[in-house]
């Protein structure tokens, strides 16, 4: 088969590895938008496009005051919320192709395969990377030490005053989150703390009443509508999930808990293959994300060869704790 030409590599790529890197990258199952929402890595709204986010968490105004018809409305005053930071860290990798391959009787078939095997990995990867990302703030946000490598959100010109941890100083999971307006703490962790109907009623209450809270302690909705759990505990999610009635009860009890949450089996979560999370799939984690990955090619003269890339943009980081409960992990 004919040879590449320098001029024609850039068109080969795009016409023979586009397609097969964004079928790969689709074929993946992704879990990270069934966590939390999702906003393009390169937004207007963004602090530095494609580098970070900052975002003040305003905790608002009180609630309405109740007056007499004529009487002086009542001014209001809001908190000074809390500094998320977000940094969207850029992945890459690069393919070289030395010339003579190119200039060889067979280049062009030896350089679409090496294209599209590329393509395809980098499509496939390129979905884990980020899945193993989100699954890395639930799982080491349990600890008390934090984890600089999932909640470092600083990048150029502005630092994270917590980067081990949360906006609050403390860890995404923790038996003693503080609030503004009050000297009251809360918990959404849970250290001992088995995955069951009745377990599960526990964390839904405690999430929908006791943490169902703002920041000056007043009543706000709070419906998780997730329940996140390692493969291994998925067959124990979908029977408490799915049952008419209750499982594991000698009665005919109703479960209530049917159709009550999601079951999120997430193969990603290897941490613990015991321990489950309860969340909100708007509420509480937020994503920033470029999508498949972008493909560019250019020669390199010193070495006389050419390489294909492959760039993509992914970060993440946690807007309110309210909305995620976890269950049978240690702290430390």
């Amino acid at each position: 088969m004919a040879s590449v030409t320098p001029s024609e590599l850039p068109s080969l790529v795009a016409e023979t590895g586009y397609p097969v890197l964004e079928e790969a990258y689709d074929r993946q199952p992704l879990y990270f938008p069934m966590l939390g929402e999702v906003r393009p890595a390169d937004g207007a709204e963004l602090t530095a496009p494609k580098l970070g986010h900052r975002e003040l968490i305003n905790p608002g105004m009180q609630r309405h005051a109740e007056i007499e018809v004529g009487q002086e409305l009542p001014a209001g005053n809001a908190y000074e919320g809390y500094t998320v930071y977000t940094k969207i860290k850029k992945y890459a990798r690069r393919m070289d192709i030395p010339r003579e391959m190119m200039e060889a009787a067979n280049g062009r078939a030896a350089v679409v395969s090496m294209v599209q095997r590329a393509a395809m990995s980098w499509g496939e990867l390129a979905a884990i990377q980020k899945d193993e990302f989100a699954a890395g703030m639930l799982q080491k946000g349990t600890l008390t030490a934090g984890s600089k490598k999932y909640f470092d959100g600083s990048f150029a010109g502005n630092v994270d005053a917590n980067p081990t941890v949360i906006f609050n100083g403390l860890p995404l999971f923790d038996g003693a989150h503080t609030i503004t307006g009050s000297t009251s703490t809360y918990s959404n962790h849970t250290v001992s703390s088995a995955l069951s109907a009745t377990n599960l009623d526990t964390v839904l209450t405690t999430m929908r009443v006791t943490n169902a809270i703002d920041e000056r302690g007043e009543k706000i909705l709070n419906e998780p509508n997730i329940l996140v759990v390692p493969v291994n505990l998925e067959g124990t999610a979908r029977r408490i999930m799915e049952s008419e009635l209750l499982p594991g009860t000698g009665n005919n009890d109703t479960n209530w808990l049917r159709g009550r949450l999601q079951v999120i089996a997430n193969p990603y979560l290897t941490d613990d293959t015991d321990a489950w999370w309860v969340g909100h799939s708007t509420r509480g984690l937020q994503f920033f994300d470029s999508g498949a990955p972008v493909l560019e090619t250019q020669y390199d003269a010193r070495t006389q060869t050419w390489c294909v890339t492959s760039t993509f943009y992914f970060g993440g980081s946690v807007k309110d704790w309210r909305g995620w409960h976890n269950c049978n992990k240690a702290a430390s």
